[in-house]
């Protein structure tokens, strides 16, 4: 895209280099753009350089239709400062790369072009970018050029926090003592150690008030003398 507009620059020179471009341009075309221009009829090519006009839009029909511009919409949604493959851009390379996607795809107001750009900036930046006295887009322009190395600082000191508790987070033990489990009555407490009951006894039931007697024997018959299952 950045020869396109080099192009629109040269092309103001006046009438004449308005017209010549478009038959100098297909000239310098390479790789797919070249493979286009010649794959065109003898006609068409000769349609398409009837000056810079003519052949840019035959260039934006073919390569930039609607599924090209709805991917770029959506990238210029997603531009955000020191992205990935943008790690080292300042302030002001972040607000160059994003006005030109803007431009491309968008019709916005100043304002809106603010507002979208400052979309895909820290938080921490607010404090030192107030917006709410920006009519221009110059203006954003002009306060990120002024406040870079600060702006900077404060990127770069977020990134080294955000690393630094991702560390600490990484290297916190982890708890690899089981937990031991509820009693029944789910207070939160363990159950005390295991005991052998008689059957029938309870910890909560009263002593015997009698001594074992084991010289007594019922004169009853036995469930095996009755020819029942035993207990």
């Amino acid at each position: 895209m950045d020869w396109i507009k080099k192009i629109n620059f040269i092309s103001q020179r006046g009438f004449q280099v308005f017209q010549e471009l478009g038959q100098m341009v297909p000239l310098r075309l390479t790789r797919r753009a070249a493979q286009w221009f010649y794959s065109q009829t003898k006609i068409v090519q000769q349609q398409f350089q009837t000056d810079w006009t003519h052949l840019k839009l035959a260039i934006a029909n073919y390569f930039m239709n609607w599924h090209w511009l709805n991917k770029m919409k959506e990238k210029a949604i997603h531009m955000k400062y020191q992205q990935k493959d943008h790690d080292q851009e300042t302030p002001t390379d972040y607000f160059i790369r994003k006005l030109e996607v803007l431009h491309l795809v968008h019709d916005l107001t100043d304002l809106e072009t603010i507002m979208e750009i400052m979309n895909g900036t820290p938080r921490e930046w607010l404090p030192f970018v107030d917006t709410s006295r920006m009519t221009t887009v110059q203006d954003l322009q002009t306060t990120l050029k002024y406040h870079e190395e600060t702006l900077i600082c404060i990127a770069n000191h977020d990134i080294e926090r955000r690393l630094k508790a991702l560390e600490q987070s990484s290297n916190k033990p982890h708890d690899s003592k089981i937990q031991e489990p509820l009693d029944e009555t789910n207070t939160g407490k363990p159950p005390e150690d295991p005991k052998e009951w008689l059957v029938g006894a309870h910890k909560s039931f009263m002593q015997p008030q009698f001594p074992r007697r084991d010289d007594i024997v019922s004169k009853r018959k036995t469930p095996e003398e009755k020819g029942a299952r035993p207990c």
